[in-house]
């Protein structure tokens, strides 16, 4: 069994339609420390802030918290990141996941950012990239993003990135 990294922007879009639970209720879900602080609240079709508590769905043993990689880890991996310009910025919830999964290659990673798509096939972890398609199955009028065509389009440019500029650094 695998175990499932979400990022803040699949919490918050399941959030919104409802089916946060749902998702629970199916699967073993873990985010890191990070994430969950990234979460804070959303916005609803009124434009109204609705406050989240992530820690209520871990206290009642729904959702499970790991610890990020280390602060030295992440900080590597950031630098590294940056100095190839052509990758495209990333979040810190995004990073901390990218660099557990570079430790764990059985963990996967729900996201439905493209930047954060496109640095996983870059670093060759288009394995371990799950749609939310893929683990709710499909919802009416899911945005497109979490699609698993998306997901595997993002990853293509990615591992077309790696390719290009790998070739041109030998």
């Amino acid at each position: 069994m695998h175990i499932i990294l979400l990022d803040a922007d699949v919490i918050i879009y399941l959030l919104k339609i409802g089916k946060f639970e749902s998702l629970l209720k199916n699967h073993t879900v873990y985010i890191t420390e990070t994430v969950v602080y990234e979460v804070q609240y959303y916005k609803n079709e009124l434009g109204e802030r609705i406050y989240v508590d992530l820690g209520d769905y871990h206290r009642k043993n729904k959702l499970r918290v790991i610890n990020d990689a280390s602060t030295l880890a992440i900080q590597q991996f950031s630098e590294q990141i940056a100095q190839k310009r052509f990758l495209p910025e990333i979040h810190e919830g995004e990073k901390s996941c990218i660099v557990l999964l570079t430790l764990h290659r059985d963990y996967k990673f729900c996201t439905g950012d493209a930047a954060a798509l496109k640095v996983l096939g870059y670093l060759g972890l288009s394995e371990q990239a799950i749609s939310l398609e893929e683990l709710l199955g499909r919802v009416k009028n899911m945005e497109p993003q979490y699609l698993k065509k998306t997901l595997k389009k993002k990853l293509e440019e990615g591992e077309q990135l790696r390719i290009l500029y790998d070739f041109e650094e030998s």
